[in-house]
């Protein structure tokens, strides 16, 4: 009995290997089938590789052959694949003044109580009340392009790290990218608002790149000149470059400054930095209304965690699992802001009125029909049921225009102060920006 259960394990070992060895030369399958995992949400890589290849491999074997692929080639990979999609005839709102409009902004992922995240030496970040977190948290970042949504570079943490890395520190490797990209604007928060960050932007951009960034009240800035819009330019100066004796450590910018206010509401005050310095070409109304659209970044994240990744824990048991796990989420990220451009286009809507969660579900059900279908269609088929296919998308996925967030809270059987909705009113306050004008010192 022990030696007919030894060749039976050493049998599924064998064709485990096989299997595994087999697959070396499926790289296309192996990634297509990462990001029908990832779109799915549910099954194992095994479970969406073998329907992808229509063969027999383990669990254990597809995992092995993600774990070969570090993230270098999912660097290379991204710089292949992750392209602009926005054409400045058919997606105006994705362009100013002949500027492609990009964000930039990080998120973190927990990672599952492996033994392997258990035995990192890394501290895990506290809570509110000052004690470790249940998961330990693994940092990401994203430049996106705004009206798409599609992600043109990512980054994350590095391997072995003994503390957490800082999220600009992350996004700064993000920033090679604008090179190639074409005149740009990149809308950040107060994060990145800064004359350092801005320099390097300036600086990996060649020229290219322009910045629109929130910046804290307490940052000291020289008044050069106010301007007939209201803004000012002045220069800043970055203290880290100066220290550095980097050739660059000054720059001018112009600075808005706005107060925002909803009608019943408390007013906020908006201090922005741009790169843009010709007030007469790009107004300083215009700029503080564009800057509203870096909240996309945040839907975006959103997106990407519960509608493409179904939580934001990732499927992974160590950094390095992870670093796989998360490349999936973005190339099916990619995906589906491809076809959902496409089927736009088709249906003359703007970008954003059709549904990620639904394209994505539907983009993993005709994924899974063609690849089980394999040799029986031709190709003229499969483009047809594709074509098919992308009508029903469009048809399904369209949603109304989203409502405010001023709308009416309540409940309709409150167990709170709260009051009581037996019929949803819709409210949409007047939001009253105001420009407040710089004065000579």
């Amino acid at each position: 009995m022990v030696a007919g259960a030894q060749q039976v394990r050493r049998a599924r070992e064998a064709a485990g290997l096989r299997t595994h060895c087999a697959a070396k030369s499926t790289l296309p399958q192996l990634l297509q089938a990462m990001i029908q995992q990832a779109l799915a949400g549910s099954g194992s890589l095994g479970h969406h590789l073998r329907l992808v290849m229509n063969t027999r491999i383990s669990d254990s074997a597809a995992i092995q052959r993600r774990a070969s692929l570090n993230w270098e080639f999912y660097q290379e990979l991204f710089g292949r694949v992750l392209k602009p999609l926005a054409r400045p005839k058919d997606h105006a709102e994705s362009f100013h003044a002949g500027l492609r409009l990009l964000a930039l902004d990080g998120s973190h992922f927990s990672l599952r109580n492996s033994a392997a995240v258990m035995a990192m030496t890394r501290p895990r970040p506290g809570n509110q009340r000052a004690s470790a977190g249940a998961f330990m948290k693994w940092s990401t970042a994203v430049l996106l392009e705004l009206g798409t949504h599609a992600p043109l570079s990512v980054a994350c943490s590095t391997l072995g790290m003994e503390r957490m890395e800082m999220e600009i520190d992350i996004a700064r490797r993000t920033l090679p990218t604008l090179a190639t990209l074409g005149p740009s604007l990149l809308l950040a928060d107060r994060l990145y608002g800064c004359a350092s960050f801005m320099l390097e932007v300036m600086e990996q951009g060649q020229g290219h790149a322009h910045c629109l960034m929130r910046v804290r009240d307490n940052l000291r800035a020289q008044q050069l000149e106010v301007l007939h819009d209201g803004s000012a330019l002045m220069r800043v100066r970055s203290d880290t470059k100066a220290r550095a004796k980097a050739a660059s450590c000054e720059m001018v910018v112009r600075e808005l400054r706005a107060e925002v206010r909803r009608t019943g509401g408390k007013a906020q005050t908006l201090r922005l930095w741009t790169t843009l310095l010709d007030a007469r070409k790009h107004p300083a109304e215009e700029l503080l209304k564009l800057y509203a659209q870096r909240w996309e970044q945040e839907l975006f994240f959103r997106e990407l965690k519960r509608h493409t990744g179904a939580t934001s824990m990732l499927q992974a048991d160590s950094e390095q699992t992870a670093q796989g796990a998360f490349a999936a989420l973005v190339l099916a990220a990619s995906e589906v802001a491809q076809r959902r451009v496409e089927a736009a286009t088709e249906a003359d809507l703007p970008v954003l009125r059709l549904s990620i969660a639904k394209m994505g579900q539907m983009l993993g059900q005709l994924t899974s029909m063609l690849q089980s279908a394999g040799d029986v269609l031709t190709p003229a088929q499969r483009a047809a049921m594709s074509h098919k296919w992308l009508q029903v998308m469009v048809r399904e996925a369209v949603i109304p225009p989203r409502r405010a967030r001023s709308c009416q809270h309540g409940l309709r059987r409150p167990h709170s102060p709260w009051p009581v909705i037996r019929k949803r009113v819709f409210i949409d306050p007047e939001v009253l920006l105001t420009l407040l004008p710089a004065t000579s010192p």
